[in-house]
This record gives C-alpha cells, sequence and structure tokens, in this order.
C-alpha cells in the first residue's frame, strides 16, 4: 500500500546522517580515483607524461574515453553497495512483483515524457536556437564513437542506479529521515545542480526530474520504482543519441 507522502521513513539506523556523509565522500573519493587510474592507463599506453600532453598525439589516451563512464559507474556502484551492507541501510525489496514495477514505471515515464516535452517549449520560447542542454550536448561528445553497449550499460543501467541509491536512497531515506520533503528538496536541488546546468532554466528541467524521482519514491517508498523510471528515461535518451 502506498504510504502518506508526509510519514516519516522507516526502516531507521542510528545516527543515519553522518553515515550518509561519510558514504558518498567515500564514493567522491573513487570517482577521483577512477579517473586518475584511467588518465595513467591511458598516458602509458601513449608513452607521455602529464606535461607532455599539449599537443600530443592523444589517440591511445583517446582509447580509454569509451570504458571511462562504465569504469567509474561499475567502481561507484561496488562502493556504494558495500557501504549499505556496512551501515545497514535498507533501501530495497527484492520480493516487489516484477510486472507491477515495470508497468508503474512506464506510467511514470509517461508524466516524465509530458514534463520534459513541455519543458522543452520554455527552453525554445526563452532561446529559440536552443536545441539541447549542456549536460546533454557534454555526454554527446564524451560519447562520440563510443560502441553503443557500452554507453547503454554506462548510462541507462548502471548510472541510474548509482543516482538513485545517491540522491533517493541516502539523501532522503536517510540523510533527513524525519523530514521527507525537506529531504525531497535538497535531493532535487543537488540532482539539477550536479547535471552542468548551463543556466536557471537547465536547472530547473534536471531539478523538476529529481522531483518527479523524489515523489515517486515518497509516494511508493520503493526504490525499484525510481530506478525504474530512471532507466526507462535513459534508455530513450541513448537511443536518441544514437539515432535508434
Amino acid at each position: 500500500m502506498w504510504q502518506k507522502l508526509n510519514q516519516a521513513w522507516q526502516d531507521p539506523v542510528k545516527d543515519s546522517w553522518w553515515k550518509v556523509l561519510l558514504l558518498i565522500g567515500v564514493y567522491l573519493t573513487s570517482q577521483i580515483l577512477a579517473v586518475t587510474g584511467l588518465i595513467q592507463y591511458g598516458l602509458a599506453r601513449s608513452g607521455l607524461e602529464s606535461y607532455d600532453l599539449v599537443g600530443a598525439d592523444l589517440s591511445d589516451l583517446a582509447y580509454i574515453q569509451p570504458w571511462t563512464f562504465v569504469i567509474m559507474e561499475a567502481v561507484g556502484l561496488v562502493v556504494l553497495i558495500l557501504g549499505i551492507s556496512i551501515f545497514g541501510f535498507k533501501l530495497f525489496d527484492w520480493t516487489i512483483n516484477k510486472w507491477k514495477l515495470l508497468i508503474g514505471g512506464f506510467a511514470v515515464y509517461g508524466i516524465m515524457y509530458g514534463y520534459l516535452t513541455l519543458y522543452d517549449q520554455v527552453l525554445i520560447a526563452y532561446n529559440p536556437a536552443f536545441e539541447t542542454t549542456q549536460n546533454q550536448a557534454a555526454l554527446r561528445i564524451s560519447t562520440q564513437g563510443a560502441p553503443f553497449l557500452l554507453t547503454f550499460l554506462a548510462l541507462s543501467i548502471l548510472g541510474p542506479i548509482v543516482e538513485e541509491i545517491l540522491f533517493r536512497g541516502l539523501l532522503m531515506k536517510y540523510l533527513l529521515p524525519q523530514l521527507p520533503w525537506l529531504g525531497l528538496g535538497i535531493s532535487s536541488v543537488i540532482f539539477g545542480l550536479l547535471h552542468r546546468p548551463a543556466n536557471v532554466l537547465e536547472w530547473g528541467l534536471y531539478a523538476g526530474m529529481g522531483l518527479i524521482f523524489g515523489l515517486t519514491y515518497l509516494k511508493t517508498r520503493r526504490l525499484e520504482y525510481t530506478i525504474c523510471v530512471h532507466i526507462i528515461n535513459n534508455c530513450v535518451a541513448v537511443m536518441m543519441m544514437y539515432g535508434l
């Protein structure tokens, strides 16, 4: 049964707020180390030092690009799962009905699609030359030439799982378990900011998406629903990037 939106979160963990912040800090550190390691690997393949990058042939360094997102998301997911297990955070219910999950996911995505379509019109009205957001343009450039399956795995599967654990599971449920609406607001604001918006309107687009994900989580109290909606949304976006 769906819960009231303003009901405090169940499955409390003692002093969960600092455990959430610590886990997020460890996650961010893992991402920095993963990027550093990938760059060093690319430099080793190229036979270059970091100070030789200017004007050098970076074809070997670019070799790692298709794997960058996959490795970063995989490392991040492992760190988060280990942290969740260590601290006793309860985020998943494996008894959920799969058909109900899929149907609910597509239903919420229909709302998301309508929101994105309307918001695109706002962005076009503000800037008639608007084609895509700064974040989406950056993703297209960074995945240019990358195999579809690698991009799909990183952005459509691993990425949504990691983001939902971070923004909805940790920030909403365990940072402020007694204040669900404040958790919703904080997670939506940060979600918008971390998608590299070029202006306030672009931030509003992503913050609104975060709000829809968050309301879905508040309503269902099941992280699996928000992950499902997020995966569907990103699958559509990636297929459009590849002209499918």
